[in-house]
């Protein structure tokens, strides 16, 4: 024996969140799905101002949690905003 596990490691991974918008896309990793879910909540918090005022939108999403928000913001936007959120192994 070596003292070097014989067992392969677990695969690495990578969450990918894909922001499309009508500038483009960007792309950003992050080291897990919930850091990803929370840059597209950043997002949308950002943009909050493009949804305020319409029919169930409250005037300030910083009280909502994470998926909360950014269901709320991409739902109300065109459709050629969303996001999507990848898992990759690496």
């Amino acid at each position: 024996m070596t003292g070097i596990s014989e067992r392969p490691a677990p695969p690495a991974a990578v969450w990918v969140l894909e922001y499309v918008h009508k500038h483009g896309t960007e792309i950003t990793a992050h080291a897990t799905e919930a850091d990803a879910r929370a840059a597209a909540a950043e997002i949308a918090r950002a943009g909050w101002d493009n949804v305020t005022g319409l029919y169930g939108v409250p005037d300030d999403p910083d009280g909502l949690a994470d998926d909360e928000a950014a269901r709320i913001y991409f739902t109300r936007r065109p459709p050629n905003e969303f996001y999507i959120i990848h898992g990759l192994d690496v």
